[in-house]
C-alpha cells in the first residue's frame, strides 16, 4: 500500500511538471492549492474520526513545484489552517524503500509547510470570487489528499464554482488520493456534471474498509462509489 501511495504522488508529480513546461511565463506560474477545513469525520453510530490532509500528499507535489518556480496559494472553507492527519505524520509515508531518503523528504516537507504563511491563514472559498480568481489567474488547481475533503469539499457550492472557473478555462486541475471527490461540488451549481464520464484514480472502498476496522465504525459514504454514481 505504501508503494501504491508513492507511486500515486509521483504522478501527480508528472502531471505537474508537463504542466510546468507548457506555462509561458515563469514569472506569472502560481497554483490554487484547495483544502478543507475539517479535522473530524463523522462516523455511523455517533463516532468521530480524526482525520485532515495528508502530510505526503500535499508536500511532496508542492516540492516538485517549488523547485520549478512556482507560487502557492491556499483556500479552505472557513479559511482557517487546514488540520493535518497526524497519522500521516512519519517518513515512512515519504519513501517506504530508503529510509534514509524518507528521513530528507520528511524533514523537507515539515519546513516546507512552516515557510508557507498562506497555509496557516489561507482565503476561504468565497473570498475568491471570479473576479479575484480573474485577477489572480492561477495556472493549476490542486486538490491534495486526506480524508477531509469527504467532510466540506464535496458538498460546498463556492468551491463548486472554483471547480467550474479553472474547466471552463481549460486550466489543469489535479486531485489526489480522496481529493477526487471534491469534483462533485461541482454538479452543485451546473448540470449535467462537467466531470461525467472522466476517468479518475481516487481511494478504494477496499481501503476505506481497512479504516472502517482501524476506527471501529462505518463512513456514510465512500468516495469511489460517490464519483462512479454520479457519472465518472
Amino acid at each position: 500500500a505504501l508503494c501504491a501511495r508513492a507511486a500515486a504522488i509521483a504522478a501527480v508529480v508528472v502531471a505537474v511538471a508537463s504542466t510546468v513546461a507548457a506555462a509561458p511565463n515563469a514569472c506569472t506560474r502560481n497554483v490554487l492549492v484547495a483544502m478543507s477545513s475539517a479535522g473530524t469525520l463523522p462516523l455511523r453510530g455517533g463516532k468521530n474520526a480524526t482525520i485532515g490532509y495528508y502530510l505526503d500528499e500535499l508536500t511532496i507535489p508542492l516540492m516538485g513545484l517549488q523547485d520549478a518556480g512556482w507560487n502557492f496559494t491556499f483556500a479552505n472553507p472557513k479559511g482557517n489552517s487546514p488540520p493535518m492527519d497526524p497519522r500521516s505524520d512519519a517518513p515512512h509515508y515519504f519513501s517506504p524503500l530508503s529510509p534514509p531518503l524518507a528521513d530528507r523528504l520528511y524533514a523537507r516537507a515539515h519546513a516546507l509547510i512552516a515557510s508557507l504563511p498562506g497555509l496557516a491563514a489561507p482565503h476561504t472559498y468565497a473570498a475568491l470570487t471570479d473576479d479575484v480568481l480573474a485577477a489572480m489567474d492561477p495556472d493549476m488547481l490542486y486538490i491534495p489528499g486526506g480524508h477531509a475533503p469527504i467532510v466540506d469539499m464535496w458538498n460546498n457550492a463556492e468551491l463548486g464554482r472554483i471547480l467550474l472557473w479553472f474547466h471552463d478555462r481549460a486550466k489543469p486541475i489535479v486531485a489526489l488520493c480522496h481529493g477526487p471527490v471534491a469534483l462533485l461540488a461541482a454538479n452543485i451549481t451546473r448540470q449535467p456534471w462537467v466531470f461525467a464520464g472522466r476517468r479518475m484514480t481516487v481511494f478504494s472502498d477496499a481501503g476505506e474498509a481497512n479504516n472502517e476496522a482501524r476506527w471501529g465504525a462505518k463512513m456514510f459514504f465512500y468516495p469511489a462509489d460517490a464519483l462512479a454514481q454520479a457519472g465518472a
